[in-house]
């Protein structure tokens, strides 16, 4: 395992110098790097890959424990006497030396049996690693969430989220007392290598949504900064602020080890804990001065936006395996983490609805800009919150970055090799340059590019796999399968039916608001034959060159409002000239 032989000699020097070892690191960086990475795998950084590379300068791919290959990632080995032993680490003060060169048998295990030695982490310390966990950015995006969904169904359906959440979570923790491995591998070896793609495929996909919304927030609350400072003489628009962060990104996203990231993740647990209370501040200020602005309990309209923004919330899912890895007692993990949930579901409720209860219809996509204008508070509170998210995007970024990095180069050192390091460099610009690109597209509708974060990366992510795996590595009597099948089930839910009937509607009547549009005709389809829609539509024109005018068109525009927010899969569209 990479730095294994580092967190050894950690964990035996404060051992020989009669102190204990703490694993309630300064920031989760800290932790991340001593202790594991996102969703339980190992994303190593770039040098560690390269300390493998020239151990012996063999491949090490060979047949593995569990079965089919074993490339090195995705579990970690410990020699069986440290295994044996590491109960009794701290009273026989095992000597490094002793083992290096001995021929012992290896056998797959976790760094549970590494952590013990040191102790692990103590109940207290694993409630303010699980805290620091959950709360993030996304509560933010919460009051506008509530103003699409609604007060009161809100407020009912974050209760309902948080508590299968937990749920959810608890049944991961179940799978991985049976199966003993990170996220992806769990899906590699319960279902196959496909599993591990699609679960891998969805930490990139949250990961990378993450990173957009991180920019995007950073350049809205950047342009009212920098409006207030110049009284709006310069009129310089999001996309300008977006695009102006790759001065801070590019260079950011260079950097090998996830530990470099220690001080900035540090600064943003204090500013983001700063900008919450700031917040709440106002909210109750407002309330008391102004009374309720005007809400609705339900909003019939974008109500199917709120789960997926409420799933979002919950932005440490992926960190709960490293976390009950590092655990002392973790017997004790599922009340902890109950007790966290119920804190953090607290602080996400009252964020949203206090917010939208004080702004009512005027709530913004980022609560931020509904606080005062022009004041010093707002204004350094912007800045730290925005400054503690911009420097948090190229984290969010580092396991999307070493996950492609091992499928694009497999195997290769830039350590050894200038010219792999510089292929690696300039995958990693392109990539932020795409984030950045995708940031762009997104800017004007933030609270929805989060909401679709939410439904198709974070939702499978917390409420369909966790059952799948535990249906497939623990469930035992016919209830615990029925309740599996059926969770896995809720995360896959159907579009809203009433927006799709508005959309078919909208289609078909485009002829009415199109003067050159002949005909337009939308049904869902009734056969089974080949690759399968739900639904197709036949428009005819007058002549091929009205195409992009009828692309621009307002009614048209109008229809495909809706039609976005229940697509699921990319469409297929062909235009054609007809004789007839």
């Amino acid at each position: 395992m990479p730095g294994g032989f580092r967190r050894y000699y950690v964990h035996q020097r404060a051992i020989d110098e009669g102190r204990a070892t703490s694993v309630l690191t300064a920031s989760f960086v800290d932790f991340l790097a001593l202790f594991g990475h996102f969703a339980g795998g190992d994303f190593p950084s770039d040098e560690d890959d390269d300390d493998e590379d020239e151990d012996d300068g063999k491949d090490n791919t060979g047949p593995s424990t569990y079965g089919g290959i074993d490339n090195g990632i995705g579990r970690r080995l410990i020699p069986r006497p440290l295994v044996d032993q590491a109960g009794n680490l701290r009273k026989t003060q095992i000597r490094t030396s002793t083992t290096s060169r001995q021929s012992t048998q290896m056998i797959p295990t976790t760094a549970t049996s590494a952590n013990s030695a040191s102790g692990g982490a103590s109940v207290q310390k694993t409630f303010f690693l699980l805290i620091k966990s959950f709360i993030g950015s996304g509560v933010l995006f919460l009051p506008r969430a509530f103003y699409n969904g609604g007060l009161l169904f809100s407020s009912s359906l974050m209760l309902v989220v948080a508590a299968v959440s937990l749920y959810t979570m608890l049944l991961l923790v179940k799978c991985y007392e049976r199966v003993h491995c990170g996220y992806g591998e769990m899906g590699r070896r319960l279902f196959g290598k496909w599993m591990e793609r699609v679960v891998l495929g969805s930490i990139l996909v949250s990961q990378i949504g993450f990173s957009c919304a991180g920019a995007i927030f950073v350049a809205t609350n950047m342009r009212d900064l920098f409006n207030a400072a110049t009284g709006c003489r310069y009129r310089l628009g999001l996309d300008f602020w977006v695009v102006a962060q790759m001065a801070v990104l590019l260079p950011l996203c260079l950097v090998r080890h996830i530990k470099g990231f220690s001080a900035i993740a540090l600064l943003a647990d204090v500013f983001i804990v700063i900008g919450l209370v700031y917040v709440w501040g106002v909210d109750v200020s407002v309330l008391g001065r102004l009374g309720m602005g005007y809400v609705r309990n339900f909003n019939p309209e974008n109500y199917s936006l709120f789960l997926g923004t409420a799933a979002y919330t919950f932005e440490g899912y992926a960190l709960i395996l490293p976390i009950v890895d590092s655990m002392r007692q973790p017997a004790k993990f599922p009340a902890v983490l109950s007790l966290v949930m119920a804190i953090c579901t607290i602080i996400a409720v009252s964020i949203g609805a206090l917010s939208y209860a004080a702004f009512g219809e005027k709530t913004e996509a980022i609560v931020l800009l509904n606080m005062p204008t022009n004041t010093a508070a707002t204004l350094a509170v912007q800045l730290l919150y925005s400054s503690a998210i911009l420097f948090s995007i190229p984290l969010m970024m580092f396991p999307v970055i070493r996950i492609l990095e091992q499928a694009l180069f497999p195997r290769r050192s830039g350590k050894l090799s200038k010219t792999v390091k510089l292929q690696k460099n300039v995958f990693r610009a392109l990539l932020m340059v795409g984030i950045i690109g995708i940031s762009v597209t997104g800017v004007e509708r933030v609270d929805k590019l989060v909401a679709i974060i939410g439904g198709f990366a974070c939702i499978p992510i917390s409420f369909i796999y966790p059952p799948l795996f535990h249906l497939k590595a623990v469930a035992e009597s016919r209830w615990e399968r029925i309740c599996d099948v059926a969770l896995a089930g809720l995360g896959v839910r159907d579009a809203p039916k009433h927006i799709v009937d508005r959309a078919v509607k909208g289609l078909n009547e485009l002829s009415e608001h199109i003067p050159f549009v002949l005909s337009s005709r939308c049904g869902k389809t009734v056969t089974t034959r080949g690759k399968q829609y739900t639904h197709a539509l036949v428009v005819e024109l007058e002549k091929s060159d009205q195409l992009s005018t009828y692309a621009d068109h307002a009614a048209h525009q109008a229809v495909l409002s809706d039609i976005k927010q229940i697509i699921s899969e990319e469409t297929i569209a062909m235009d054609f000239d007809s004789a007839n």
